[in-house]
This record gives structure tokens, sequence and C-alpha cells, in this order.
């Protein structure tokens, strides 16, 4: 636009010809769509929503002038211009009510958020990205209404998504019982390979008593010891064998039940700083200044939750502890356990996990159960079945049983359960 100021004075249509030649030659330079949200917006009478939009493909919209505005853009929401939100342009009944969030502006992902909702704030809205070359928008729809409306459409999708797991569950567990079958099948020409193995070694005791009746006593020592050889033999056999299951039983919990966990950040104690992708954990020793909300843990103990409580299923995920001569708890949490107070640290309070400190484990029974792992576990595997009332932590490693609660019915949600002292630090892999 700046140099179309600086042109000599030209026939008007000339003047306007060249304006359109240089502003089509900028847009396929760099060809970009704006994306809103594809569903309506559904926010509660008094409440907040949040209107995100982004570019696609993504790029930087840092120096671009990006605005939110009412259908056929009658009002203006808010303004942002190359670095700067301008509070004074919006109209009077939006200002002093958005705030902008530009975290992933530099991908072309911005949002703004709308407070004190009242029923006339409903209607189309559309956000915009503007700069010289470019000039795109997108519209969507927000839908004001009594919280018991809201909740009927939270509700819906609740159900859809069960329902989808429900399916996904009930796939699963077909693919499990066909490998029981095949299982089963395997066990029984181990059997049947054991039996002609155990008549075989009858046949030889017999030939071995009657050589035993006619050899020397010198031989008769000799058959002694073979015996005992063949013991040992057996004994190392059947422990190969235990451990060969033990794993093979770790692998088809891991197939069966892997779910990613995320770690809620609205859960985390302020003393937690967790990674971007929510994966990893560190506790430090200073407060971070987060909103004080009844999902927060805010006593004195370090706690921090996933994102995705369980109601039913199999479900399995593992955590790895990062520095040593640190604690930590491992395991789930009850969706009633006290976040704002101390509480037990055991089924009682609602928490149903392993404590690790200094190469020694406890189970948190009441009274603390003490651990005796084979190995140190570098990896810890968490395995919860839900119907089944029962939640198991292994060495993920060597699929080693470190505890088993005992199995007892599960009333409430259940939520991965995440507990930090000194400098520890948590890594879910």
């Amino acid at each position: 636009m700046m140099a179309l100021l600086c042109l000599p004075r030209l026939p008007p249509l000339l003047l306007l010809c060249l304006y359109h030649q240089i502003y089509v030659s900028g847009a396929d330079v760099q060809s970009v769509e704006a994306v809103g949200p594809s569903q309506p917006i559904c926010a509660i009478v008094g409440g907040e929503t949040l209107f995100s939009c982004h570019l696609n493909p993504p790029v930087s919209a840092v120096e671009m002038e990006v605005f939110w505005k009412t259908e056929h853009q009658i009002y203006l929401v808010h303004l942002y211009d190359n670095g700067t939100e301008y509070d004074d342009k919006p109209d009077e009944q939006y200002k002093g009510r958005t705030k902008m969030i530009k975290k992933d502006i530099a991908n072309g992902g911005v949002a703004v958020s709308l407070t004190n909702l009242t029923r006339s704030d409903a209607g189309r809205y559309m956000c915009a990205f503007r700069t010289r070359d470019m000039d795109s928008y997108a519209e969507f729809e927000l839908q004001v209404a009594g919280a018991s409306a809201c909740d009927l459409e939270k509700e819906r999708d609740t159900l859809q998504k069960e329902k989808g797991d429900l399916i996904k569950a009930r796939d699963n567990l077909q693919k499990e019982k066909d490998t029981f079958q095949k299982e089963k099948g395997d066990l029984i020409k181990t059997r049947d390979n054991l039996q002609k193995e155990k008549d075989t070694l009858q046949k030889e005791k017999g030939d071995l008593i009657k050589e035993r009746d006619t050899l020397q006593k010198e031989k008769g020592d000799l058959i002694k010891e073979r015996d005992t050889l063949q013991k040992d033999k057996g004994d190392l056999l059947i422990k190969a064998a235990k451990d060969s299951l033990q794993k093979d039983k770790g692998d088809l919990l891991i197939k069966a039940a892997k779910v990613m966990v995320i770690l809620d950040p609205d859960t985390a104690h302020p003393e937690l700083l967790l990674s971007e992708g929510g994966r990893r954990v560190r506790r430090t020793y200073t407060e971070q200044t987060l909103p004080d909300t009844p999902k927060r843990f805010t006593y004195l103990w370090p706690c921090v939750l996933g994102s995705e409580g369980f109601t039913s299923g199999r479900h399995y995920w593992e955590v790895q502890p990062l520095q040593e001569g640190t604690w930590w708890h491992v395991g789930v949490a009850a969706e009633s356990v006290n976040r704002k107070e101390d509480f037990t640290w055991s089924p009682e309070g609602g928490v149903w996990a392993v404590w690790g400190w200094n190469g020694q484990y406890w189970a948190l029974t009441s009274p603390k159960t003490p651990l005796s792992p084979r190995e140190k576990p570098l990896k810890l595997g968490v395995y919860l079945d839900y119907e089944g009332g029962r939640l198991s932590l292994y060495n993920a490693d060597s699929m080693e049983l470190l505890y088993s609660f005992p199995q007892a019915p599960f009333t409430q949600r259940l939520f991965p359960y995440f507990h930090l002292w000194g400098e520890a630090e948590l890594r879910l892999v």
C-alpha cells in the first residue's frame, strides 16, 4: 500500500487496475485460509467462552492484523495489529470483556476469550487475518443458554465417546479371547509332550532300577548323583518356563490395555513443572502463580493427576523415575481425593500407589507393605482392571509383579496419580 502512495499521478482507472494486480500477485505467493470452530460453541449465561482460529497451512501471524467481529462486521469484538492490541477500539458492549491468547501466534494460532456472557451475545461471529497480500476469515456460531442446555450437549458428547470406547473394548476383548484360545491349544500340546516325556522317564527309571540291582555300590552312588543333577535340571527348566510365562503375560497386558497418559495441568500443584506435551513432570522449590481451582492440589504434598479418568475397562501405562535419591508415589487416585487438605496415603484416602525412596519400595496400604523386588525397577508399569477391582504395579522391563492391591470394587472415577518430593522427576514412556 505504501508503494501506491509514491506512484506519480495516474488516471483513477489505471491506478485501480495496478492496485488489483499488486494485491492478487501477493496472495498467490502465500495462499492460506482462516479456520475457525467447526461446530457451534455452547456457553452458559454469566460464564466465559473461547473463540479460537488458526491459519492453514500454519504461518506466523505476529505481524498481521487479526480481529474478531460479529456477523456482517457490524460490531468489533477485539483487534490486534502487528504486535499491538487496541483495547479502545472494540464496540462498547465488548470493552473490558475480552483477552487475547497469543502463545501459538507464531504458527498462526490465536484465540480470544469473552467473559460475562449474556443471551444477547449469541449469534454468528467471524475471525479474520489480514495483510497487504492476504485477507481471509472464518465464521462460526455462539449459542448462549442456561447451564442445563449446555450440560445436555456435553452429556450427549460424553455418551457418544463412551459408546466408541465400549466398541473398542469389545473388539479388544475379542482379540484377547482369540489369543487365549491359541494359548490354550499350545498348553494342551505342551501337556501331551510332557506326558510323553514322563512316560519315557518312567521307563528309564525302571531300567535304571534294574541296572542298580546288578551294579556295584560305586555305580549306585553315581546313579544317585545323576538323579540329583536331573532334579536340579528340572528345577531350572521349571523356573525358566515360569519366567517366560510371566513375561508373556506382561506383554499381553501391555498389548491389550496400553494407553497414553497426559498430565492435567489444571490439577498440578504450584511446585510442579510440567513439560509442554504433558508427559514429564519435575518438582521445584519455587511455587508458580496458578489459579486456585477446585481441581488443583494446593496443600503441602506436590501431586498431579492424569487428564483422563477411568470408570471401566483395563488400562496400562509406564512411568520412568529420572532422579536418584528422591521419592515419589505412582499409581491411581479417586476423583474425590482431597486436594486442599491432608489425606491418607492408602486406599482409605482414595490412593492406590507404590512409594519409591532411595532404592526402597513400599505399597501404600494401611500400614505400608515393604516390597523386595529381585532387581531395581527402572520403569514402572501400572495395570488397572476397573471391573475386576484390581490395581497392580510391575517392573516394566522384566514384568516382575511388584504389588497387587487386594481385590475390591471401585466406585469412583480413577485417575493416574503422581506425587513427587525433593528434586524428583518422572517421565511417562
